[in-house]
C-alpha cells in the first residue's frame, strides 16, 4: 500500500522531494572480485588480427567489464583505485587507465559507519548488479551524522580516464531507500542523456538547476544483483576525461541504532577513444 506523498527538506538544501511507502525485495549487498577489462568481439569479413589496420584507429564500444581479463585493477585504499587496460594484450595498442577517487564532505566517510571487523566495502567488485548480468564497482559510503543532514553529508567519486573517451555509457544500480536509514540521492558532473531508468527513480533541481536523481519510495532495500528497481542507465557523450557523481542521504529522519550507510554500483562501461 502507498501512502500519500509527504514533502521533506532541511535548511540549506534547495530542493522537495516526495516520498511514498511500499515493499520491494529484502537487500543486501554483495562484493568482491577482481576488476578487469574486455575487448567485445567484432564481426569482420577479413581474417586479418584485430586492429591490424592501425593501432590508432578508433575503438568504438570498447567495453570496460570489471569481470574481465584484459586489465589489472588496484585498490590502493578505501578511497583511490586504478585500472589498468591492455586492450590488445601483447598487441600494438597501447594502454590507457581508469582512475577512481573518493572525496568526503560533512560526517560522510567510506564504507559503514561502523568498521567492525568486516573489509571496507568501498571500491569493490561485485559480480551482478541491477539484474543486468554484468559486475559494478560499488559507492560504498555511511554518515555518522545522528540525524540527517542533506547534501551537507556528501561524498563525490572522480572517475578519469588517462585518454579522452566519447559516447561512455554505463548503469548506475541499487538507487534505492530504506525509512529511517537512507534514501539514495546523486548527481552527475557532466552533460549526459538518459537512455533509461527505473519508473521509482525520480529527479528533483536546486535553486541553482541542477539535476538530482532520488529512489521515490522509502521501502526495504532493493537485492543490488538482481533488483533492477533501482537503474539508472546513461550516456555521456563526451569527449570527456573525467567525470564526478556526488552522493548522499536524503532520508528525512534516522534510526541511530542502525548503521548509516548506503551504496550504489556503477556497471561495466561501453565507450569510443582513440588509443594514439
Amino acid at each position: 500500500m502507498t501512502a500519500p506523498p509527504e514533502q521533506h527538506g532541511r535548511a540549506g538544501d534547495l530542493m522537495t522531494i516526495d516520498t511514498d511507502t511500499t515493499d520491494l525485495r529484502p537487500s543486501r549487498r554483495t562484493i568482491t572480485r577482481a576488476a578487469a577489462w574486455s575487448v567485445p568481439v567484432i564481426a569482420a569479413a577479413a581474417t586479418a588480427p584485430a586492429y591490424a589496420a592501425s593501432p590508432c584507429d578508433v575503438r568504438v564500444g570498447q567495453l570496460l567489464d570489471w569481470d574481465g581479463t584484459n586489465a589489472s585493477f588496484n585498490r590502493t585504499s578505501n578511497t583511490a583505485a586504478t585500472l589498468t587496460l591492455d586492450p590488445d594484450g601483447t598487441g600494438p595498442v597501447l594502454p590507457m587507465s581508469l582512475d577512481v577517487t573518493a572525496a568526503y564532505t560533512g560526517n560522510m566517510k567510506p564504507g559503514s559507519e561502523t568498521a567492525g571487523s568486516t573489509p571496507n566495502p568501498n571500491f569493490r567488485i561485485a559480480p551482478r548488479v541491477g539484474g543486468l548480468g554484468v559486475s559494478g564497482l560499488s559507492l560504498w559510503q555511511a554518515t555518522t551524522s545522528s540525524s540527517p543532514q542533506g547534501l551537507g553529508d556528501l561524498g563525490t567519486y572522480t572517475f578519469t580516464f588517462s585518454r579522452p573517451v566519447s559516447n561512455l555509457e554505463f548503469t548506475i544500480t541499487d538507487i534505492d531507500s530504506q525509512d529511517t536509514d537512507f534514501l539514495d540521492l546523486l548527481r552527475i558532473s557532466a552533460s549526459y542523456v538518459v537512455l533509461s531508468k527505473s519508473s521509482s527513480v525520480l529527479t528533483t533541481t536546486d535553486g541553482q538547476g541542477r539535476e538530482y536523481f532520488y529512489q521515490s519510495y522509502y521501502t526495504n532495500a532493493a537485492d543490488n544483483a538482481e533488483g533492477s528497481g533501482g537503474n539508472l542507465t546513461l550516456r555521456l557523450p563526451g569527449p570527456l576525461t573525467s567525470f564526478q557523481i556526488a552522493y548522499s542521504n536524503y532520508a528525512r529522519s534516522f534510526d541511530n541504532t542502525l548503521d548509516q550507510d548506503q551504496a550504489i554500483y556503477v556497471s561495466d562501461m561501453t565507450f569510443d577513444y582513440s588509443p594514439c
